[in-house]
């Protein structure tokens, strides 16, 4: 981390180290995803190219990702901060700062938080639904 001795930090330390995600899974999920958006000849282009990957490229560079991970409580940070924010020529709140914005509401007591929490969660289940 940028600074390491810094109070808001030492409460992090015990936490464990990040995982290394299994790729087969992410591979699996992204042909899930391609089906319904391709024609079947784009489909198997794109299962033969992701094959072909797992085979020939996948057990380097997984083997590469594990090694930086022995070495650092978080292989992915150093990369993020790099590349999300620091080498991107993009609006930094609107591209990586996503969030929501809510009206103003009158707040009086539990049952105004109650229904806060079900707006939220409306909005979150209405954005979901939009997207997918």
């Amino acid at each position: 981390m940028f600074f390491p001795d810094f109070s808001t930090v030492k409460p992090y330390a015990p936490l464990p180290k990040l995982p290394v995600p299994d790729p087969r899974t992410t591979l699996k999920h992204f042909l899930e995803f391609a089906k319904p958006l391709q024609t079947k000849n784009e489909y198997e282009e794109t299962e033969s190219i992701v094959n072909n990957f797992v085979e020939k490229e996948l057990p380097t560079l997984q083997k590469l990702l594990e090694q930086r991970a022995s070495k650092l409580n978080n292989w992915l940070t150093p990369w993020w901060l790099n590349v999300a924010y620091l080498e991107a020529r993009t609006p930094l709140p609107i591209i990586t700062s996503p969030g929501l914005m809510f009206p103003l509401f009158p707040s009086s007591g539990k049952d105004t938080q109650i229904d806060h929490a079900a707006k939220i969660t409306q909005a979150a289940i209405d954005f979901y639904l939009k997207i997918m």
